[in-house]
């Protein structure tokens, strides 16, 4: 594919986009911008600013940072399976929290009837096995815990790790608003665009599901709920969220090994306030002038603040605030205002939709793979 041609692609992209967006357009002032998350041995986050959401009681955005960076081994809870010791080891480009030129294997089979089958992955020799999921760990404690792709398992990919600055305010985007970019871009399109969303469970909220938005199938809506589960698929600590190993073959420590600290927050509380702090990606010129220059209006309009539901709903912090972001997953090149209340706690806006299967979410379906 020529480069006119790309470029005519994330034109025609971006534009619709920004004008399924456009269409419900709100005032929004823009928000935080900035790589100030910086990696640094030693002090770590004594030289991080962020957004500027307010912290639990007790916490500090560096003691975050501080968390989000420790490097962790068998006696925090690593393995028996496992990726990267620390969340930085995968999201550090080109700061903590940004994406990075690490990937997760993924693997499978088809059945039948062409439906996607989790793996079968022996391990001890065959002796025992690790069911349930697609990742393949790189690394194990052990030799017996290793992981290996059976060459029954013909179904494989490599999926980089995602950008995650920025994503409180993702996290913060009423689901009728994406339900709705969704339903505007056939329109917009001409019928060649039609991003579907997914209802996905909410891990610390039981029972309920919400519009999912982080991942790379969106298999998530919340962070802390995205968090909870990469915890333990890419560094085998278990957590309050997922509080059991993939196996138990070289594992020493006891479940959760994820547990509260004097504060009363887990890693994962830390690693869920981190993120939601970080600023979002700069705009990029070159690309901002492209667009400019191909004549795009809708890709450079102002998006919509989601509904009421979103910034009345006491699962958010009451200090909403309007914020527009370039959200990561389509590289900088447009504003999405948000209406940022703050975090999700135990509860959801609810959606008045029924569940609509397979896809990706607008905000994520042109990522950093680019």
């Amino acid at each position: 594919m020529t480069c006119k041609s790309i470029a005519a692609l994330l034109c025609l992209l971006g534009g619709i986009t920004g004008a399924c967006l456009a269409r419900a357009q709100q005032s929004a002032a823009e928000a935080p911008a900035g790589f100030d998350t910086p990696t640094l041995a030693a002090n770590p986050g004594s030289q991080s600013t962020s957004n500027g959401i307010a912290e639990p009681p007790g916490d500090t955005y560096a003691l975050d940072q501080q968390i989000y960076e420790l490097v962790h081994d068998v006696s925090t809870g690593l393995g028996p399976v496992y990726n990267g010791r620390a969340c930085a080891e995968c999201h550090q480009n080109p700061v903590s929290g940004g994406a990075s030129q690490f990937t997760e294997l993924r693997a499978g089979h088809r059945d039948a009837s062409g439906m996607f089958v989790n793996p079968i992955v022996p391990i001890d020799d065959g002796a025992a096995g690790i069911t349930g999921r697609s990742i393949i760990d790189d690394r194990a404690l052990i030799p017996q815990a290793q992981e290996h792709v059976p060459a029954t398992e013909t179904v494989r990919a490599f999926r980089a790790a995602l950008n995650t600055l920025g994503d409180g305010f993702v996290e913060a985007i009423d689901d009728q608003t994406l339900l709705a970019i969704g339903a505007q871009q056939p329109g917009v399109s001409q019928g060649r665009i039609h991003g579907e969303a997914i209802e996905v469970p909410v891990l610390e909220a039981p029972g309920q599901t919400r519009v999912g938005r982080f991942g790379w199938k969106d298999q998530h809506s919340s962070l802390l709920s995205f968090i909870g589960d990469a915890y333990l698929n890419e560094m085998g600590v278990t957590n309050r969220l997922r509080p059991k190993d993939a196996t138990t073959i070289g594992k020493t420590t006891s479940d959760p090994e994820d547990v509260p600290d004097a504060l009363g927050l887990a890693d994962i509380d830390h690693f869920a306030e981190f993120v939601r702090g970080t600023k979002v990606p700069p705009r990029d010129a070159v690309l901002a002038a492209c667009f400019a220059a191909l004549g795009s209006r809708a890709a450079r309009s102002s998006s919509p603040c989601p509904g009421s539901d979103c910034c009345s709903s006491s699962s958010f912090r009451s200090s909403s605030f309007s914020r527009s972001r370039f959200p990561i997953s389509i590289s900088r090149f447009r504003r999405i205002s948000l209406c940022w209340n703050g975090r999700p706690r135990t509860s959801f806006p609810s959606s008045s939709t029924s569940t609509i299967t397979r896809s990706c979410s607008p905000t994520r379906c042109i990522s950093t793979r680019f």
